[in-house]
Formats: structure tokens, sequence, C-alpha cells
């Protein structure tokens, strides 16, 4: 997420890429009041998942198969 480094839970995990990314704090993200994630394709959603655990998105755009996967997993 943003080229952080995140575990299933959406918590960013001890690793020293963590320390060189320059994006915007995962934190400051989620504090978006308009949040839209994109995403797609069966061998992402645990990312996808990890995603919307990491922070507060309003829309997720994907693919109808992933949606389908997700809200069967939830």
């Amino acid at each position: 997420m943003l080229c952080y480094f995140i575990d299933a839970d959406g918590r960013m995990i001890d690793h020293e890429v963590n320390d060189r990314v320059m994006a915007i704090d995962l934190a400051a993200v989620s504090a978006v009041p308009n949040l839209v994630l994109a995403a797609g394709g069966k061998r992402k959603i645990p990312a996808i998942r990890a995603a919307l655990a990491a922070v507060n998105a309003n829309v997720l755009i994907t693919d109808s198969d992933s949606a389908a996967a997700l809200t069967w997993l939830s």
C-alpha cells in the first residue's frame, strides 16, 4: 500500500524498505475524508483486505470476481 509493507491486518511491518519509502504516511491517508482504493485480480485479494484494514476507505474500485470473493470472505 503506497509502497509500504503491511501485514494482513493492515499494520505496517518492521522492514527496512518502510524506512526508505517516499510516500504519504498511512495515518494521513486514512484521514482523507473521501478515500478511494483501486485494485483487482484474484491474486490481489489478500492485499486488498490488508489495505481496507489499514485505511478508512469510502470506495473500493475492483472487478466483479474480486468483489464477490471479498464479500464471501467477510
